[in-house]
């Protein structure tokens, strides 16, 4: 999976465009898969190193179209599947403080934060979008604070201290993982 990722991403900085069909081939049958592996992750890495990380670049959040977002994305991709690895064989390792931080900081602004007028009712299914609107919660770990506020129409994030109607604090690397689906809260 990783490796169709990284082909996946190096198409996409070569287009400048999301692939299409025909644009993006899987790994090849048989023996060769991790050749193929290796020359896509390289293929990435030179595609990244061949411009500067503020250099525009095609990606998904309207945010950020630089280079730098793929960086970024790509380091936190690759922490997770590191991880879902590294779980499958009973031998975790740590994830980098500063990336996890990183990570809980790209959870919450660029999947969480959002324009969610465009959603509708049967994609909110059961979900009431109207509940909590206005309410903020504090995400809180490793000296830093988030602070979505909820809203029907969209969530709104702050990085300040202050006051909110819930809390979800926690050391980094149990709060990014967390929020990627990779640990339970504890």
């Amino acid at each position: 999976h990783t490796g169709e990722v990284y082909q996946h991403k190096v198409a996409t900085l070569r287009l400048g465009r999301p692939p299409g069909e025909g644009d993006d081939q899987g790994p090849p049958p048989g023996p060769d898969l991790l050749a193929w592996f290796d020359g896509t992750h390289a293929a990435l890495v030179d595609e990244l190193r061949a411009r500067r990380p503020e250099a525009p670049a095609h990606t998904w959040w309207p945010a950020d179209r630089t280079l730098g977002f793929w960086y970024r994305r790509m380091a936190q991709e690759t922490a997770v599947h590191r991880l879902d690895v590294e779980d499958g064989v009973g031998a975790p390792t740590p994830v980098d403080e500063e990336l996890a931080t990183d990570g809980i900081d790209e959870v919450l602004d660029a999947f969480v934060t959002d324009d969610w007028s465009q959603v509708t009712d049967d994609e909110w299914g059961d979900v009431d979008p109207r509940a909590g609107a206005g309410a903020t919660v504090a995400v809180r770990s490793g000296g830093h604070v988030w602070r979505p506020t909820l809203a029907p129409q969209a969530i709104t994030l702050t990085r300040v201290d202050g006051p909110a109607d819930a809390t979800l604090a926690g050391e980094r690397e149990a709060e990014v993982l967390w929020s990627v689906g990779r640990r339970p809260h504890g």
